[in-house]
């Protein structure tokens, strides 16, 4: 859960038999106004034959449905990172 105020999110998923391949979809949900339906937010696609153990970063303009939604009030430098090791 991620509350107003807070700068980022770590997501952790540790332990054997964790596997990921393949064509990947990352969606992110929530409430798009204060009482607002709980509904996909956006999302972003990648394929892991291109992830190396680097930071991958992708800002606003790499987020498929969050550019065409006017009512989105992300602050211009918002970005998701990821890091894949194994």
């Amino acid at each position: 859960l991620v509350t107003s105020g807070e700068s980022y999110v770590v997501f952790s998923f540790d332990g054997e038999g964790f596997e990921v391949s393949g064509d990947i979809r990352i969606s992110i949900w929530g409430r798009k106004f204060t009482n607002g339906v709980f509904a996909e937010l956006f999302h972003l696609w990648f394929n892991t034959g291109f992830v190396d153990h680097t930071p991958m970063v992708w800002d606003k303009q790499c987020l498929d449905g969050i550019n065409a939604d006017k009512n989105t009030d992300l602050p211009d430098d918002f970005h998701i990172q990821t890091l894949f090791a194994g």
